[in-house]
């Protein structure tokens, strides 16, 4: 596509956008979460369908495991921010004379990869919508039916609840160069990236305030004395054991002291092979396995 056509193409969505933007800014809180619980409620009713289609058209992973991504990022993050004042006045300090007032930022760039398309589809709508901002959506290539029918569902729903015109775009189809320059783009307000290193690295260069997530390794400390130590362990293992593997992030993790005393003595009652020094890599590989397997 030359670059006369990528920019025409580029200011057709972000003008709709700032449409939609000027709308959302004139709705009530109460509206505002009918909308949001209208595009959940339509999202989790399609899990499975979607959860297939994703795994059919990317060819990766089990769709029994994308379901599960589907509710988490429908039903989880619906709970986590359903009671969230996101429209008006949201605190008042009476003391300092300090009001806090939410204010949407604008329209959001939305970039999909292919490894969890319809669940992260799904939640970046309905963070989206909740804090009354426009999202434009970049489908990966390889998951572009998926994604484009995920975000059809939850648009669609959004409108029967009066949300705004064009408050939901997609582009079809999507190219490297379109989403690089939408990137750069001076009229977008933010760019929620998920995907490979190259792509976080070009949205956190591209000039626009970005919020990236790609591979990596995540410490994760272990010290409450609420949690079963065998359950963080379990927690931990399960995540890159889904979708076959295709997560983008691998956990290790560390335990305190007390709970480090408490699973070796319990590890040998269940037949866990336990590793304290990790000292090779054939010992890293058999720290946390279960009957030698």
């Amino acid at each position: 596509m030359s670059e006369h056509n990528v920019n025409g193409e580029i200011n057709r969505y972000l003008d709709k956008a700032r449409q939609a933007s000027a709308v959302f800014n004139q709705l009530g809180q109460d509206q505002t979460d009918r909308i949001v619980r209208a595009a959940y409620r339509a999202g989790l009713t399609h899990r499975v369908m979607l959860a297939k289609a994703a795994a059919e058209e990317t060819g990766i992973g089990k769709w029994e495991d994308k379901v599960l991504k589907n509710v988490v990022a429908t039903q989880y993050v619906y709970e986590d921010i359903k009671d969230l004042k996101t429209a008006g006045i949201i605190s008042e300090d009476f003391v300092s004379g300090i009001t806090e007032i939410a204010q949407p930022i604008g329209p959001i760039l939305g970039v999909i990869p292919s490894t969890n398309p319809t669940s992260t589809v799904m939640f970046k709508i309905l963070i989206a919508l909740k804090t009354r901002n426009p999202i434009i959506l970049t489908f990966h290539p390889r998951a572009e039916k998926c994604c484009s029918e995920t975000a059809r569902i939850l648009y669609e729903a959004a409108l029967a609840e009066d949300a705004p015109e064009e408050c939901v775009q997609w582009v079809l189809p999507c190219s490297r160069e379109t989403t690089s320059a939408l990137m750069r783009d001076g009229r977008l307000a933010l760019i929620l990236a998920t995907g490979g290193e190259g792509l976080v690295h070009a949205a956190y260069s591209s000039g626009t305030p970005a919020l990236g997530v790609g591979p990596g390794n995540v410490p994760v400390y272990s010290s409450s004395r609420r949690i079963s130590p065998l359950r963080s362990i379990k927690s931990c293992f399960l995540r890159p054991l889904i979708t076959e593997p295709s997560a983008p992030v691998s956990r290790q993790l560390s335990l305190s002291g007390g709970w480090r005393k408490r699973l070796v003595m319990n590890s040998r009652s269940r037949k866990h092979i336990w590793c304290p020094k990790m000292r090779s890599a054939s010992s890293r590989r058999r720290s946390m396995t279960k009957n030698g397997a």
